[in-house]
């Protein structure tokens, strides 16, 4: 399940693009340099539009926002626009490829894992053209068009990613410290860390030498085995298994590899001394029975329910991907059964995980409009 901080951004953006299209002019010629928004028309409010319903398929499992969304809402008053989503049920290749083989596309399509399928089906418009028209989607994506143009072969526009470009509200910086982490860490659960007087591991080793030492107290929670570190590995979410060495050496989360932010050398780590430092860790804790042998036979939803039921006390993940099951502690009162993100290291300095420098839009993260798109101006 893709999570909920995901698709509000995706509701964000939705609404910012809808928002000013309602009240773009399609005349406008577009701007003559790439990185410089055409200035606004000034018009007097925009007319009412005619009301009008976009489907939209997401590659990805997720639920659609509630009738009484308050953003959607918004959307639909100003707009008249009313997005119907279609979320991915079952196995993504196969709907794809039925989708893809039928040319039955909805109006807007979030690509996620199975962008290149439908770039190289002809699946989208290209908005190259359209986006100078725009003036706020302009400012937002005009500095950034040559990487939304680099993932398609014809070096055309398709896809406008959803995020990776955040703001200070008050001077649009891309670079800031997140207050609300939901990113990667070592999560531990309050109650964990309250039972040993909030004591605070810095290295790997002082961090399982807590989660052995609770579980060896606290064998059981309401009823169940406890189950002191899950690794969760299954698809592309294999970032909870493989992403942490980058972070124990004080990178920032890279995906697979680390980047020198002085020379902007780039390496890949899975073969380096601090990743086998890592799975060596993994298998000496696994023998001392901290992870369980099921762990890596679960599927995402396993991993949230286990997760749901308060036992697991530790992983590696970014928040928003095991936060379902987080909710349900939350509604449970289970709050000294949440979690809470730990900056390990081996030499046991602070590196704040939490410190980001977006370098904003990097392309193909997001949605497209469909050749089949009813209306693709509005």
């Amino acid at each position: 399940m893709r999570q909920a901080r995901k698709w509000t951004l995706l509701i964000a953006m939705m609404a910012l693009a809808i928002l000013v299209t309602s009240c773009a002019l399609p005349g406008v010629a577009p701007a003559a340099a790439p990185t410089k928004a055409p200035d606004a028309p000034a018009t007097n409010e925009p007319a009412k539009l005619e009301p009008i319903t976009f489907t939209m398929f997401v590659a990805g499992p997720g639920e659609a926002p509630p009738a009484d969304n308050k953003v959607m809402k918004k959307i639909t008053e100003l707009t008249g626009v009313t997005i119907d989503f279609e979320f991915l049920v079952g196995d993504m290749e196969q709907k794809v490829g039925i989708m893809i083989a039928s040319g039955d596309y909805p109006d807007l399509i979030g690509a996620g894992q199975a962008r290149g399928r439908f770039l190289n089906a002809g699946s989208f418009v290209a908005v190259d053209d359209l986006l100078p028209n725009y003036p706020n989607l302009w400012t937002h994506f005009g500095p950034y068009m040559d990487r939304l143009r680099s993932i398609s072969e014809d070096g055309k526009t398709y896809i406008l990613d959803i995020w990776s470009r955040e703001y200070w509200l008050n001077d649009g910086q891309d670079d800031f410290y997140q207050a609300d982490y939901n990113g990667p860490a070592f999560w531990i659960q309050k109650d964990v860390l309250a039972w040993d007087n909030y004591s605070k591991p810095k290295t790997l080793d002082q961090f399982f030498d807590l989660l052995e030492r609770y579980a060896k107290a606290n064998p059981t929670i309401d009823g169940q085995p406890v189950l002191p570190f899950e690794v969760h590995s299954q698809d592309w979410r294999s970032f909870c298994l493989k992403n942490a060495p980058q972070h124990l050496i004080g990178g920032r989360n890279e995906g697979d590899v680390v980047v020198n932010p002085d020379t902007l050398e780039v390496e890949i780590y899975q073969n380096k001394w601090y990743a086998k430092d890592y799975y060596k860790k993994l298998n000496e804790v696994f023998k001392k029975g901290l992870i369980s042998p099921e762990t890596f036979t679960r599927n995402y939803d396993e991993y949230l329910s286990v997760i749901s039921t308060g036992r697991v006390l530790a992983m590696f993940d970014q928040q928003w991907n095991f936060q379902d099951g987080e909710f349900v502690l939350i509604s449970e009162g289970k709050i000294n059964r949440t979690y809470v993100p730990l900056g390990l290291s081996y030499d046991g300095k602070e590196y704040s995980y939490n410190r980001v420098r977006s370098e904003g839009i990097i392309g193909g993260n997001g949605m497209g409009i469909s050749v089949k798109c009813k209306d693709v101006k509005r």
